[in-house]
């Protein structure tokens, strides 16, 4: 069993927790979070008893890699500081709220020669996995367009308050886009194998607190193909 070590106690906290319970390779034996009541509350419920406010005190544990799952404009100072202390890192999407921060976090974890990895919850779905072998088959033939929505109401009907990191576009890196789209995006790049070369996108305010609410991407693909990304907080899919 790896032994791994959480950083960030919030939303997606549970989802990384219950996987862990689920296993057979890895547990979560120690967290991290600056909110001590949330540190208290989340370490309580899944029986974890060695918990850090400080990230430093994180990595000072026996670990075989940290799970960063805190803001996103947080990682790349976490990322710095887990391949110093030689910790490999599993980020939570997106890498980074920019591209030159990402590629900074890239080079940092190459010249320690640790592993930096994205977790993106759409690449552990069993079908995902069928259609990327269909798609690898010429099943479907040459895939010329992909469409994808990507919505859900949480903050529309429980709105994060003025001080919440999600309503700064700088720390996040953007809107809906960065924060929802992505995961539609990246699900396309892993079953067409490609890369977007083009991307054309805008965004708009309507019915949230969010500054970039709705936003809607147009995407071309180095294999030609053509990729159509909604993204709302202000819909559901459900």
């Amino acid at each position: 069993m790896l032994r791994a070590g959480m950083s960030g106690c919030g939303g997606i906290s549970p989802v990384t927790l219950e996987a862990a319970r689920e296993s057979p390779h890895f547990e979560v034996v120690a967290i991290q979070d600056p909110d001590t009541e949330r540190l208290a509350a989340v370490g309580s419920q899944y029986g974890i008893e060695r918990r850090h406010p400080d990230f430093e005190d994180l990595l000072a544990e026996d670990l075989d890699f940290v799970i960063l799952n805190g803001p996103n404009d947080v990682h790349g100072a976490q990322v710095e500081l887990a391949a110093a202390a030689g910790r490999h890192c599993l980020v939570q999407k997106p890498l980074a709220p920019t591209l030159d921060a990402a590629e900074e976090m890239i080079r940092r974890a190459a010249v320690a020669d640790v592993r930096l990895g994205v977790l993106m919850l759409d690449l552990g779905d069993p079908v995902h996995h069928q259609v990327k072998a269909m798609v690898e088959a010429d099943f479907f033939g040459t895939p010329t367009l992909v469409q994808a929505t990507s919505a859900h109401t949480l903050y529309l009907d429980t709105p994060p308050d003025a001080r919440d990191w999600r309503r700064d576009p700088a720390r996040v890196g953007g809107g809906a886009f960065i924060q929802l789209a992505i995961h539609a995006l990246d699900l396309a790049r892993w079953l067409l194998d490609d890369r977007a070369t083009r991307v054309f996108a805008g965004g708009v305010r309507g019915h949230t607190v969010f500054e970039d609410e709705t936003t809607l991407a147009t995407v071309r693909f180095e294999g030609g193909a053509l990729g159509h990304f909604a993204a709302s907080y202000a819909a559901d899919l459900y």
